[in-house]
């Protein structure tokens, strides 16, 4: 019986096995299509193409792959593929079909096995087609070279890796990267199969591993029900609903699950039974949690829970890094897809801080059953790298519990019901070709707002082909905005990139803004979100971090949506997540007042305050509800008596406003004085009076004066 041991010793010190392939200084001819490929001259003038190579093998199943890419079959009678110490030759009435692909495998029985696929010819054990064998055919690991030459002896195509010096005909330059142990090295793909004799055709962003799946990418155009959610201010809600409205089937794939709530709504569905299967990873990072394993022994009896496992003592390597998508199909019908793992963090029961993500169900029976389909491919116990519950030796890792304060939810789960546009995005399947990632990026025109957990300028030998592709946006004249996640575990290596990124911002002139969310303010444990909004129309929720393993090694899921309504929640939510202020201003009008009709009257909002300052004051002076004058003082002339309800409204940079109302009494102008009607002629009388004794007095004066 398999066992695989899971201990936090190892989980801690022995890394797993990385992606290898890229030559070290070389960068990735761009644009970089659906495995690193350029949009050059896809065509070959040869016959048949070496196109794919397993040399580093864990056990004796090394293989070589053919393809025809005519349009009519071809007789390879009597050909002969060689590495110089050993010779394969295509017995009699061997042919490759038009526009197909020619396995020889080391052991035929062994390459079914790993890829659940059958070998066309075998050099060695097995029931495929024999080759004709002389000298010894075995592959360096380090390095060599497989040369196919027709039947007449003349070189058809060669491929040269790792330390081979070969330099005949059919290669030119360097030979390609050696790939480590367990990967695949592959020709380009776009297409057509690129063909340029040159290690430029095999050092690929993407570097395979055995086994793995190749599904394309599908569009789904429907009208349909969505539910949009961000964590963790939905708490578990969005993913009891869907689990406790099951009614015949839930299968589960999760990087970790460690959320005792969500454990038992899923043993409570096998109970009523709902059909439950549940994909996790057998080797996360720092090892099985505790947690998760409680919970998978409580559901063992009434479900199946399995796990992909990487076993070098047993000769099993996992097809994938790691598997790290978090989706989930319902009854065949729906599909729910996050960036979160099914833990308290993302989901807690009680409003508290947690880790930010997206999520999106979706029902649409024909998405699930694209999602089945590649459920079905990894849970399939046939495959070397699936353990039965039974079959797992684990040694779960205690953790401390995350630290945890009361938080008050923004956002509230939201149900969109119209016309939608769905593409799955399938890591490493469809992670970066045109149709997913890639192409939604290079389609915008006025603004892509991304939140990501981590994003390293490069990938290894290559440049970080989603950062390419928003610095080429900005160039455009896009609007560029890019949040990082600010916690321990990135805050250095995130600011690293947000330097990268100002830097050109600084020496272009772009409008590109790169930054570290403020957790403390946001109440959040990390910024774990993989996600973007395109021109306020395409949305990506995801699991695919922005590093290399993750879209090129890594089973990943996302979707790919257009929808306005969906891009609008998930835009509020980004706004939200961008801005480092909430506090809103004092706003301060002044006093109450009194004025005449036609005074002017002065209004000041100087008694304003905020936080980070005041940057608008907008008045609205006659109470219409209308702002008609700005600034921190304006001034209005009243022409109409009555009591008006001045109002200030005060704002800061990040839109937080507060208001603050004055009243305002006008009244009339005072009439010019008036005297009462009898104080005219009683005046009259006075001054006629007082003439007349000025008069006499005169007279008499004149009367006495001596002669």
């Amino acid at each position: 019986m398999r066992r695989a041991v899971v201990a936090l010793m190892f989980a801690l010190l022995l890394p797993g096995p990385c992606v290898s392939g890229g030559r070290p200084g070389a960068l990735a001819p761009t644009p970089l299509d659906l495995f690193g490929g350029d949009d050059a001259p896809l065509g070959t003038t040869s016959p048949v193409l070496l196109v794919e190579a397993y040399y580093h093998a864990l056990r004796a199943d090394e293989y070589v792959v053919l393809a025809n890419p005519g349009d009519a079959p071809r007789n390879v009678t009597g050909w002969t593929i060689t590495d110089g110490e050993g010779t394969l030759t295509f017995p009699a009435d061997s042919a490759i079909a038009a526009n197909t692909r020619a396995v020889v495998a080391q052991n035929s029985t062994a390459y079914g096995e790993d890829t659940l696929r059958s070998a066309d010819f075998r050099y060695g054990a097995g029931n495929a087609t024999p080759m004709l064998v002389t000298g010894s055919f075995r592959l360096n690991n380090a390095g060599d070279e497989v040369v196919l030459r027709d039947a007449s002896g003349a070189t058809v195509d060669v491929l040269a890796y790792g330390s081979s010096p070969f330099g005949g005909e059919g290669w030119t330059g360097p030979a390609a990267e050696a790939v480590g142990q367990g990967h695949v090295a592959r020709r380009d793909f776009d297409r057509g199969w690129r063909d340029t004799n040159t290690s430029a055709d095999w050092d690929l962003v993407r570097v395979w591993t055995l086994g793995q799946s190749e599904f394309e990418p599908t569009a789904f155009e429907f009208t349909g029900v969505a539910r949009a959610f961000v964590t963790p201010d939905a708490g578990p809600g969005p993913l009891v609903d869907l689990l406790e409205n099951a009614t015949s089937s839930v299968d589960l794939s999760l990087y970790t699950l460690t959320h005792d709530g969500l454990g038992e709504a899923l043993a409570r569905a096998a109970e009523r039974g709902v059909r439950v299967r549940i994909l996790l990873e057998g080797a996360p990072v720092g090892g099985l949690d505790r947690e998760e394993w409680t919970i998978v022994q409580r559901l063992a009896p009434v479900a199946e829970v399995r796990f992909l496992v990487d076993n070098t003592t047993l000769d099993v390597q996992e097809r994938y890094r790691f598997a790290h998508a978090k989706y989930a199909v319902v009854d065949g019908s729906s599909v729910l897809v996050a960036s979160e793992n099914w833990g308290d963090s993302a989901f807690p029961v009680e409003p508290v801080t947690g880790s930010r993500g997206w999520g999106l169900a979706v029902e649409h029976a024909p998405l699930a059953a694209y999602f089945a389909a590649v459920f079905e491919e990894d849970f399939d116990l046939r495959r070397r790298d699936v353990f039965a519950f039974a079959e797992m030796t684990v040694t779960p890792v205690d953790r401390p519990p995350e630290p945890a304060a009361p938080r008050t939810p923004t956002f509230v789960a939201t149900t969109i019901s119209r016309a939608f546009r769905v593409v799955p995005v399938l890591g490493p399947d469809t992670a970066l070709a045109e149709e997913t990632i890639l192409g939604a990026l290079r389609a915008a025109a006025t603004t892509i707002h991304a939140e990501v957990f981590y994003a390293d300028p490069r990938w290894d030998a290559f440049p970080n082909l989603y950062l390419e592709e928003l610095l080429a946006a900005a160039r455009r004249g896009v609007a560029v905005r890019v949040l990082l996640d600010a916690s321990e575990y990135n805050a250095k290596d995130n600011g690293a990139t947000v330097a990268y990124l100002g830097g050109i911002e600084e020496a272009e002139g772009l409008d590109l803004e790169a930054k570290l969310v403020d957790l403390g303010r946001h109440g959040l444990a990390r910024l774990h979100n993989k996600g973007f909004v395109v021109d306020g129309r395409t949305v990506l929720v995801s699991s695919i971090n922005w590093n290399r393993d993750s879209p090129t090694a890594n089973r990943e899921a996302g979707l790919l949506v257009e929808n306005p309504d969906v891009a609008a929640f998930f835009e509020a939510a980004f706004a939200w997540d961008w801005r480092d202020d909430w506090t809103p201003p004092r706003a301060d009008a002044g006093p109450d007042r009194s004025a005449a009709v036609g005074q002017t009257v002065t209004f000041s909002g100087l008694g304003s305050t905020d936080d980070t300052g005041v940057a608008n004051w907008s008045w609205d002076l006659d109470g219409d509800g209308k702002e008609d004058a700005w600034g921190i003082e304006v001034s209005t002339v009243y022409r109409q008596t009555g009591t008006y309800a001045a109002r200030l409204r005060a704002a800061d940079v990040w839109g937080n406003a507060a208001e603050d109302t004055v009243v305002v009494v006008v009244r009339a102008l005072p009439l010019p004085a008036t005297s009462p009607a009898w104080i005219a002629p009683i005046a009259v009388v006075v001054v006629a009076a007082l003439l007349l004794v000025a008069v006499l007095r005169r007279s008499r004066q004149r009367l006495s004066k001596p002669p």
